[in-house]
């Protein structure tokens, strides 16, 4: 039997390797902690999408990077200003306005909207939430650098025969 300090062969450097010894194996001894680590992830996610899913007030989660991008190749361009840029440029609101992406909406949106799936909300979006509500837009861009969450009020039509104010 060899001692420690002397040299492996070859061969007795893949076998280690396949076998799981050697320069690896600090790393390979992490494993079932990883993925210990990752079904305790997958269980937290669990919990909060069923908290996002079930609760009694309409949450709405948008994207709004690529509206990001847009007023930082503004503010490239020398836009300071927003407020009288958007006021010299109101089509640009609309354009900002659908730069905007849905990612998810709860079951109490689709209650509140009468939509029988998510898929049927964001089909008829526009109707929903019209291009001509400015409101939110032209009140907070201006919030830089962007915060993780917005609060602000809209007006919306949630079915044909009534109007929500939220």
């Amino acid at each position: 039997m060899k001692k420690p300090s002397e040299p492996l062969s070859s061969f007795e450097l893949v076998r280690n390797r396949i076998i799981g010894l050697g320069e690896r194996t600090a790393r390979k001894s992490y494993y079932p902690q990883l993925q210990q680590r990752i079904r305790e992830l997958k269980q937290s996610e669990l919990r909060y999408r069923a908290l996002f899913e079930n609760s009694p007030t309409s949450l709405w989660e948008e994207d709004f990077s690529r509206l990001k991008r847009h007023f930082d190749r503004l503010k490239r361009q020398g836009i300071q200003d927003f407020n009288a840029y958007f006021r010299e440029q109101p089509e640009e609101i609309v354009r900002c306005i659908r730069m905007i992406r849905i990612r998810d909406v709860n079951k109490a949106t689709l209650a509140l909207y009468e939509a029988d799936s998510k898929k049927d909300l964001m089909a008829n979006i526009r109707k929903v939430m019209p291009v001509t509500n400015h409101d939110i837009l032209r009140k907070n861009w201006w919030i830089w650098p962007p915060r993780p969450i917005l609060k602000s009020n809209a007006s919306t039509t949630p079915s044909r025969d009534s109007h929500v104010t939220c």
